[in-house]
C-alpha cells in the first residue's frame, strides 16, 4: 500500500471517528443541563412537601386550597395561643418575612389599629411563585389576636 493510500486510510478513520462521536458530544451537551434543571426541579417539588407540613397536600383549585390553608393555620394556631410559637413553627418550615409578593385576602387594606404581620413562603415551579401568606395581629401580652391564611399564585 502506497504511502498515500496509507494516509487516506487514516484520515478516513479519523473522520469516521470525528462524525461518529461528534453528534453524541454534542447531544450530551445540550441534554445535560437540560436533565440538570429537570431534576432539580423535580427534587424541589419531592422535598418541598416535607419541608412544610402545613403548605402540603392541598386540593388544585385555589379558592379550595386557600380555604384549607386558612383552616389548618387557625387550627394549629388558635386565636390566644403565642405568638412566638406561631413564629418558630413557620420559620421552622420556611415561612420567612420577606414578602416578595402582596396579601390578598381579608383586611389586607385595612389602615386601622396595629399593621397585621405576615410570614411568606413561596415555591417556584417554571414560570408561576405558589405563594402562602400567614397574617395574624397580636396584642401587647405576645398573644394571637386575629390570624388568617391564603394561598394564590402569580405567574407571567
Amino acid at each position: 500500500m502506497s504511502e498515500a493510500a496509507c494516509y487516506f486510510a487514516r484520515m478516513r478513520r479519523r473522520l469516521f471517528i470525528v462524525l461518529l462521536w461528534l453528534p453524541a458530544v454534542v447531544l450530551a451537551a445540550i441534554l445535560l443541563p437540560i436533565g440538570v434543571i429537570f431534576t432539580y426541579w423535580a427534587w424541589d417539588d419531592y422535598r418541598f412537601p416535607r419541608r412544610s407540613p402545613l403548605a402540603a397536600d392541598l386540593p388544585n383549585a385555589f379558592v379550595e386550597a386557600s380555604t384549607a390553608f386558612d383552616a389548618r393555620v387557625r387550627e394549629k394556631f388558635p386565636v390566644g395561643s403565642p405568638e412566638s410559637e406561631l413564629v418558630r413553627v413557620l420559620s421552622e418550615q420556611g415561612f420567612t418575612s420577606d414578602r416578595k409578593y402582596p396579601v390578598y385576602g381579608r383586611d389586607a387594606g385595612v389602615r386601622s389599629g396595629p399593621a397585621p404581620k405576615v410570614l411568606q413562603l413561596t415555591h417556584s415551579v417554571i414560570v408561576c411563585q405558589y405563594v402562602w401568606n400567614v397574617v395574624w395581629r397580636a396584642d401587647d401580652a405576645g398573644r394571637i389576636a386575629d390570624v388568617w391564611a391564603e394561598y394564590h399564585a402569580v405567574c407571567l
